[in-house]
């Protein structure tokens, strides 16, 4: 009587990636070229003003991100985004609450 074994996958919960970049990055690369292409217009070096900026936020995310964790990006501009403070309990929000 033989052992049935079938191949798994190391990383099952690995995120799937476009040529490096995650899927957050790929469409802030995607929106910063098309909106290059729509307000650049026909003028006569457009793909040389359409994509250099859009390669340099690539070359830029694929450096910059190097060694982060997944959704770094997205973590980090929501951080930013947040309130300037956090606390655990309910009476300090009263006491930085903004006087009207």
């Amino acid at each position: 009587m033989d052992l049935t074994t079938s191949k798994t996958f190391r990383c099952l919960d690995r995120k799937a990636k476009i040529m490096g970049f995650e899927l957050f990055d790929v469409l802030m690369i995607g929106v910063v070229l098309s909106a290059m292409n729509l307000f650049v217009g026909n003028i006569p070096f457009r793909l040389l003003v359409t994509w250099t900026p859009a390669l340099m936020l690539a070359g830029v995310l694929w450096i910059g991100k190097r060694g982060k964790p997944e959704n770094f990006l997205l973590h980090y501009v929501r951080f930013h985004l947040s309130p300037n403070y956090y606390c655990a309990f309910k009476e300090a929000k009263n006491k930085w609450k903004k006087k009207v």
